[in-house]
């Protein structure tokens, strides 16, 4: 047993798996995963909001030739799975009564993407994050729908700080600070929240 592997990413758990020729353990492997699924999403919120201009804008020239030209067939926007199930969160406390009301699976990525904020530098931002996500999610002056809205949002951002610089996108990484606040204006509390987690936000991406 103590001849196992450490994994190479923390140099604290034994590695049970690899990624390229990194030998990493089960948190590291289950971080690198969500991190994936951050990055897919990304993408797919980026195309899905391109085609629907392209769809806006294809629809608007096509009102100009109506009767004379058929109309051009939209950009197919798929939506994504919601998914459902147990809520196993290491940093969000949440009430039960939220449970079916919210996006579970949203809940359990945004906890993730906490997790990932684990250094010293990031503290702030962690703490704040976490207070804010419990505030929205307990909030009664927020609607489901944008509730689950805030939390992809906040899921992004904190996934976001951890990239590079290079590999942020960065256009994304506004769009969702703009979202956040206007969604949190709702709330005189939850837009107090926001106000220290913003500033964090700035620094982690400076």
């Amino acid at each position: 047993m103590g001849d196992r592997k450490l994994c190479e990413h923390c140099q604290q758990k034994p590695a049970i798996a690899s990624v390229g020729d990194v030998a990493i353990c089960i948190d590291c492997m289950r971080s690198y995963q969500e991190a994936l699924w951050f990055r897919s999403r990304s993408m797919y919120l980026d195309f899905a909001r391109h085609a629907a201009l392209m769809n806006h804008i294809q629809a608007d020239m096509d009102s100009n030739y109506a009767g004379i030209l058929p109309p051009t067939p939209p950009i197919r926007i798929l939506p994504l799975p919601i998914e459902e199930g147990d809520v196993n969160l290491t940093n969000i406390s949440i009430d039960r009564s939220t449970v079916g009301v919210v996006n579970t699976g949203n809940v359990q990525r945004l906890d993730a993407a906490i997790s990932l904020l684990q250094t010293d530098d990031n503290k702030e931002l962690r703490e704040s994050l976490t207070r804010l996500s419990e505030a929205v999610l307990a909030s009664r002056s927020v609607s489901a729908i944008d509730k689950d809205e805030i939390v992809q949002h906040l899921s992004f951002l904190a996934q976001q700080t951890v990239e590079s610089k290079e590999s942020r996108m960065s256009y994304l990484v506004k769009q969702a600070v703009t979202r956040v606040r206007q969604l949190v204006s709702v709330s005189a509390d939850l837009l107090t929240l926001w106000q220290v987690v913003e500033p964090a936000l700035d620094h982690a991406f400076a």
